[in-house]
């Protein structure tokens, strides 16, 4: 135990004893720019303090819970059809995915630049890509924000809900693109992490209470892309879903995104606002659960790559949810629809299922 604690301490609070220099090798990011950038995104939420204030969002304590004025609060509060997911979808994923960046931004940030490997460069690299371009993309929203609460203020309902509901619309369309960009700068952090020693030691020392729930907040992290690139980035972003015509093959993909919403709610009790976990885990148990991790996320690589190739908009817009017809320009999108299906009822449940077991839940 004293031992995993002084190669924890090493790993975590190497503040840099020499100056910080540029890393070897042409375009690669020093760690000081990955501190002065994290900086400037935090002067920015600090700029729009009256949009990003602290509160509480569906049990979760935040810092970027988002308010969109009395009118849309109100319907949000009434859990009103179209709304109510401004709070329960789209503030929930902001709010966990910069839960992850804030708590873990300093497992980067306190190494040192001599120590990283050439993998922890790259990392490095896209982490301060996504830093620079999510930080970029908050004025933008910032601005469709606002003018979202003008107009529900100004009119106050009194339009017709054709109207109102194309506001919702494109504003939506800027709030996912919001949290895309933050998720991508979630998981790139992740990524970065992944690169260093700190899971070897997790595997190889012996756990302490604490180790279960940086496994579950890497798991937190790490899963919230499943949500968000199939019910936001491929649905919300890209298609007024309810004009779309109804098919066979929409009411399948209809009935995936009930499913997925029922596992998006389930992650939410499980790994975001459930009590903090104080089981204590064994070495088997811990090296069980990274198995399971790894080859769970391989699986994940592959609903991905399903759910880009199936291009659901181009199937909803340009052949109206023909499988018949669509499959004569994407051979593959009937297989891609299963693989899909085999991911989010029997895959993705089992991996919680399991992992929830090993974590003590």
């Amino acid at each position: 135990m004293k031992i995993k604690s002084l190669l924890l301490s090493f790993v975590l609070g190497l503040t840099g004893l020499l100056a910080v220099l540029g890393l070897a090798g042409c375009g690669d990011t020093s760690l000081a720019t990955i501190k002065e950038n994290y900086q400037k995104l935090n002067e920015t939420y600090a700029h729009y303090a009256e949009v990003f204030k602290t509160g509480v969002c569906e049990g979760l304590n935040t810092k970027y819970l988002i308010s969109y004025g009395s009118v849309v609060d109100n319907y949000v509060d009434a859990n009103k059809s179209g709304y109510v997911e401004l709070e329960s979808r789209y503030n929930m994923m902001l709010a966990i995915s910069n839960d992850y960046i804030d708590n873990n931004i300093a497992y980067v940030t306190n190494f040192e630049e001599k120590e990283l490997s050439g993998d922890s460069k790259s990392a490095i690299n896209k982490l301060n890509e996504n830093l620079v371009e999510y930080t970029n993309s908050i004025s933008n929203f910032v601005n469709a924000r606002n003018s979202f609460v003008t107009y529900f203020s100004e009119f106050n309902g009194q339009l017709n809900e054709e109207a109102d509901a194309a506001y919702l619309r494109r504003f939506k369309k800027s709030y996912g693109d919001l949290v895309s960009k933050n998720i991508n700068l979630s998981m790139s952090l992740a990524k970065a992490i992944e690169t260093t020693e700190i899971f070897n030691l997790l595997k190889n020392t012996e756990p302490t209470e604490n180790d279960t729930n940086i496994i579950k907040e890497y798991i937190r992290a790490k899963m919230l892309p499943i949500f968000s690139e199939f019910m936001v980035t491929e649905i919300e972003n890209n298609l007024n879903w309810s004009a779309t015509p109804e098919t066979e093959s929409k009411s399948k993909i209809d009935e995936l995104l009930s499913s997925l919403s029922t596992a998006f709610d389930s992650y939410k009790q499980h790994f975001v606002t459930s009590n903090t976990n104080s089981n204590k885990m064994t070495t088997k148990e811990v090296n069980d659960l990274f198995k399971m991790i790894e080859e769970f996320f391989v699986e994940t690589d592959s609903y991905y790559k399903a759910l880009k190739e199936l291009n659901i908009s181009t199937f909803a817009i340009n052949f109206d949810f023909d499988m018949k017809k669509y499959k004569e320009q994407n051979q593959l999108a009937e297989v891609y629809l299963e693989k899909l299906e085999q991911f989010i009822n029997f895959t993705l449940n089992n991996f919680t299922t399991n992992a929830l077991t090993l974590l003590g839940e």
